[in-house]
């Protein structure tokens, strides 16, 4: 016998269905061969664990019990709690910042103060001019000579008295 053989007859063996030649056949392999042997011995503890195990018996409606509660889940309306309890928290952050960005933004616009208008004359198109030319004109060297007139952040007294 081989030890394919054997191992599709293992079952066969352990409920006692071979009859007495295969029995014998069995046996004698399992004296033979280690392997087989040891195979035959873990199947064999496999099986009376599994005889161990306590078996559930559901109830006999479970079925129809789990079909009705199916149903009442699917007609059950959700209201805004029960939408609000299944929300994803992640989302819920997401969704607050969007909203106080929205309200801020529509916030400021409203809120925004009357600006007059401003007024450009010619007058101020020509000194605009002017501070480009002096700002082209002056390199490093010149603006240290400028410094002989002081810092231009100072307010002479003549201008200041109003004079």
């Amino acid at each position: 016998m081989s030890c394919d053989e054997l191992k599709e007859l293992i079952l066969e063996h352990t409920v006692g269905r071979l009859d007495q030649s295969e029995k014998t056949r069995v046996e004698s392999h399992l004296n033979e061969c280690k392997e087989c042997s040891r195979f035959f011995m873990q199947s064999n503890q496999v099986w009376e664990l599994l005889d161990q195990w306590d078996v559930v018996e559901p109830k006999k409606n479970i079925a129809t019990e789990f079909w009705k509660r199916i149903s009442e889940e699917g007609v059950k309306r959700k209201g805004l709690f029960d939408y609000l309890k299944n929300f994803n928290y992640n989302w819920s952050y997401g969704l607050a910042i969007a909203l106080i960005l929205i309200i801020t933004v529509v916030s400021f616009n409203l809120l925004e103060f009357q600006r007059t208008k401003v007024v450009f004359t010619e007058i101020d198109k020509a000194d605009e001019e002017l501070l480009i030319q002096v700002d082209r004109a002056i390199s490093r060297e010149t603006a240290k000579s400028l410094e002989i007139y002081g810092t231009w952040d100072e307010i002479p007294e003549e201008i200041n008295k109003g004079g």
